[in-house]
Order: structure tokens, then C-alpha cells, then sequence
């Protein structure tokens, strides 16, 4: 499976092009473009679908979304018609899926979007990593994504640092793993 890493285009991503094919997905799975998850993904895409596939992410291994621009997905949508895409959809899971819905809501050229388990609101944003016993904390005063430069609004998380990352690990541990910390956004 051919791969191009762009990161200088506007996006961070990876294009995995499928000779011949006029449609493509973008991606935004896992927590690099080029991850266990996105090249699954991609190859999937492929055999099931004959689509070409832009598997995309923030920056190379960082999963924090802090005031990620929407317009991002603007030039990855000039990317692929570029190289000759006619049609795109779009793709995301938990957060990327709502910014898979915040993206086709300012980009007509999305014909098809795919959003699992995302929230329905607009979230603040966060980061990952190591600060002060925490791997995750949220941003302050910012969003998950921005337009023309100016964070979107957002709902606020009911926590704040470090109380949110204990709260994220309580509820993991109470849920057998990460995936089970939900009870941090009913809060």
C-alpha cells in the first residue's frame, strides 16, 4: 500500500491512493496518520470501498485538540482534488468524529460524513501528556477546534486541572478501562 506523508500542505496526514480512484475518505482515526488505526483504516477502505484515503492528525503522535483549525480540512479537501478526487467523505471517532461534523458543517464539498460516538456539542479543548501526575488536562479558555483563527464556542468542562484527570481515572478504573470515563462529560 502506497503512502505520501504531507506536512506542509496545511494538514498533517498521510495519502494512501488507490490507482484510478475519483472518490476518497479523510480520516481521522487513531493518533497518528500513519498509526496501527489509520493505516487499518485506510487499507479497509481500499479493499472494501476502492477509494483512496487522507488519514489525517494533529501532529505527529499528539492526540490533544486545542483550537485545531477547522480549515485544516479545507486544504486537505484541495490536496485530494489535486490529485483528481471528485468526491470525499469524511470520517472521525469520539472527538475527531465531532470535528468530522463541525468540518462538513463549513465545507459543502464533504458529500458523506461518518461521526462515531461523537459528542453533540462542541468541546473544550485538552491536552495530553505529563503535567503534574496527569496524562490529560483541558485547555483553558480553549476549544477542540477554531475558525479564521478565533476558537469556536464550546461547553466547559465541569472540572479543571488536576481534579479532571483524576475524575478521568476514577472513571476508568471504575469502568475497566479509558474508554469507560463518559461519567467526566455527563458532569
Amino acid at each position: 500500500m502506497e503512502k505520501r506523508k504531507e506536512t506542509d500542505k496545511g494538514f498533517y496526514g498521510c495519502y494512501w491512493p488507490l490507482a484510478g480512484a475519483k472518490c476518497a475518505w479523510i480520516a481521522m482515526l487513531g493518533d497518528d496518520c500513519e498509526d496501527h488505526m489509520a493505516k487499518a483504516a485506510a487499507k479497509w477502505i481500499q479493499k472494501k470501498l476502492g477509494m483512496s484515503v487522507l488519514t489525517l492528525s494533529p501532529a505527529h503522535k499528539d492526540y490533544s485538540h486545542h483550537n485545531l483549525p477547522v480549515e485544516r480540512i479545507g486544504a486537505a479537501i484541495r490536496y485530494l482534488k489535486e490529485q483528481g478526487i471528485e468526491k470525499i467523505g469524511i470520517v472521525g471517532a469520539s472527538t475527531t468524529g465531532m470535528f468530522a461534523l463541525i468540518a462538513a458543517s463549513y465545507y459543502p464539498e464533504i458529500t458523506l460524513t461518518v461521526a462515531m460516538t461523537p459528542c453533540d456539542f462542541v468541546m473544550e479543548g485538552f491536552y495530553q501528556g505529563k503535567r503534574d501526575g496527569q496524562s490529560e488536562w483541558p485547555g483553558e479558555g480553549e476549544s477542540t477546534a477554531s475558525w479564521q483563527g478565533k476558537p469556536l464556542p464550546y461547553l466547559p468542562y465541569a472540572y479543571r486541572h488536576p481534579e479532571y484527570g483524576m475524575k478521568m481515572k476514577a472513571d476508568a478504573k471504575a469502568g475497566g478501562d479509558m474508554l469507560s470515563s463518559v461519567n467526566i462529560f455527563i458532569d
